[in-house]
């Protein structure tokens, strides 16, 4: 329940930093020991419960202008998931398993080895009087606290802090950068309460910040009434963890064909080992952007993109067959179970 707002100020001369993707983060934090940080830590064989039987190299018409003209590629994702493009479905029917860089992303770089058979699967700060932005930072006192996202330290605390603001008793923030997108707000944010979603739906009272409307919350047995989308709020106890769907035909699609755009977040619920074909935007004014083939290669999805130079908008449909029936004739030769 929200109280009476309360006029706030700082030091703007004196803030120290922890930053999610810096080696002292942990370091910096222990310094504030009125902030309680909780690790929760499985044996990979439970962990492997949770991932996705077989994950797959992703395809293209062209993998050479699909890697060097686009963002979100490159050798980092590579080694991520284990994986390559290809040209042609039979070279990546097989599958193969996640590599374990996969298992720490979001994690801070000195907590995500493997130690005595477990390794750390998440943490949560619960962090007391702390002001939480819908850009996913946090202040507790002079303390600046920046999750892992897609943009690090976006902003500078200013004067907007130095004002009436809404207090609550208890918050679960899952709030981040560009979180009021379709996109981020799906991949990004929403995954960020997956492993807390029972003891949320335990404690009913605990209010969550979100950056814009998420209204399949309610599919979750979350109530609208309990979100919260001011910019900036306080909290005398805020929930901080780690940072980092149409629906029922998404999650009953063989194949989803579809240009580049919010709309294939909803990919999030497909099978494992559906097919997204998607066509890509590149021109000598655009460079093509690959979120949807880090995706699907995290989901254990088969991804085909289709490219082609100063061809931004207008890929055919007989461009589209190709791929398309390649899949299905590799699907009746596999014998492949539909649903």
């Amino acid at each position: 329940m929200v109280s009476n707002s309360q006029l706030h100020e700082y030091d703007s001369t004196n803030v120290l930093v922890a930053d999610a993707q810096s080696s002292n983060y942990l370091n910096t934090l222990e310094g504030f020991p009125e902030i309680r940080t909780v690790f929760y830590e499985d044996s990979i064989e439970n962990i492997s419960h949770y991932l996705r039987p077989k994950y797959y190299d992703y395809m293209s018409n062209d993998c050479k202008v699909l890697e060097m003209h686009s963002s979100g590629g490159g050798h980092f994702w590579k080694k991520l998931y284990a994986s390559d493009c290809q040209k042609y479905f039979n070279q990546t029917w097989s599958g193969h398993g996640l590599s374990n860089a996969a298992l720490s992303v979001g994690l801070p770089t000195t907590v995500g080895d493997e130690r005595d058979g477990k390794r750390i699967v998440t943490f949560i700060h619960l962090i007391p009087q702390a002001i939480s932005f819908e850009s996913g930072e946090v202040m507790h006192g002079n303390l600046k606290i920046i999750p892992q996202r897609c943009q690090r330290n976006i902003s500078k605390i200013s004067s907007a802090i130095c004002g009436r603001i809404p207090v609550y008793k208890e918050v679960f923030t899952i709030s981040q950068f560009w979180g009021k997108g379709f996109y981020h707000g799906t991949l990004e944010d929403l995954p960020r309460m997956a492993l807390y979603l029972p003891f949320l739906l335990k404690h009913p009272h605990i209010r969550i910040q979100v950056a814009g409307r998420m209204p399949y919350l309610t599919l979750l047995g979350i109530h609208n009434s309990r979100l919260i989308t001011e910019p900036v709020i306080k909290a005398d106890i805020l929930y901080m963890p780690p940072g980092g769907p149409c629906v029922e035909m998404f999650s009953r699609a063989l194949i989803v064909i579809g240009p580049h755009g919010a709309g294939a977040s909803n990919l999030l619920l497909s099978q494992p080992g559906t097919l997204f074909i998607e066509g890509l935007c590149y021109d000598s004014t655009n460079r093509t952007n690959l979120c949807y083939r880090n995706m699907a290669q995290a989901l254990g999805l088969r991804y085909y993109g289709l490219i082609y130079p100063d061809q931004c908008m207008a890929i055919t449909a007989n461009q589209i067959e190709t791929p398309l029936l390649e899949f299905l004739r590799a699907a009746v030769e596999k014998k492949l179970i539909l649903r």
